[in-house]
């Protein structure tokens, strides 16, 4: 228990001289050089990409799109399921807008808007395709359903080039990028339909 105790007490020592500047005269010695290391780092300006470097990369990728909208040739499509007739009826839209009130009303509005920045790996980003599922079920029209996909098309392009301007390093960008390269694919021809 002590030793829970004494790392509290450091811990509690550290945030004071990342907000001060400067320790006690107690804290150990490498405690001072951590937090001037702090107050370095805090100084540093944040890095920006270029604009004519996010242009270029989003250029880039709007160009390589086509050659990945083949790969779903490459492997063998899954049988397609065969469903009746599923034309929004009134009481559909009915249920849908109640569900999304219920959203709304339940608490769900801030974590609903909060989720529309999500990208592709965080905690929030199946809430963002859950409302964009939500979106096209309840469109009025197959207009208004292609409308939403071709958004959703484009809300993919915009993730995968956020994905490579905030997280490059990341094991996981690259898989991340690729899954919505696909849901891309996706979304472009189901709009186009």
């Amino acid at each position: 228990m002590r030793g829970i105790v004494s790392t509290r007490r450091r811990a509690d020592e550290f945030e004071a001289g990342v907000e001060t500047g400067t320790v006690s005269s107690g804290a150990p010695p490498q405690t001072q050089a951590l937090v001037d290391l702090v107050q370095q780092i805090r100084a540093v300006d944040t890095i920006q990409p270029r604009e004519d470097f996010t242009a270029d990369l989003r250029t880039r990728l709007l160009a390589a799109a086509p050659e990945f909208l083949t790969l779903d040739e490459l492997t063998p499509a899954p049988a397609p399921v065969v469903v009746g007739d599923r034309r929004t009826t009134p009481a559909r839209r009915a249920l849908s807008a109640a569900a999304a009130a219920c959203i709304v009303v339940g608490g769900g509005g801030a974590v609903a808007a909060a989720s529309q920045t999500a990208l592709p790996g965080e905690s929030l980003y199946p809430v963002k395709r859950g409302i964009e599922r939500l979106e096209v079920s309840t469109a009025g029209s197959s207009a208004g359903r292609g409308q939403e996909y071709l958004e959703q098309a484009e809300n993919r392009l915009s993730e995968i080039e956020q994905l490579a301007l905030t997280q490059p390093d990341d094991y996981e960008t690259p898989l991340l990028m690729h899954r919505a390269l696909d849901d891309f694919s996706t979304a472009a021809k189901d709009g186009g339909d």
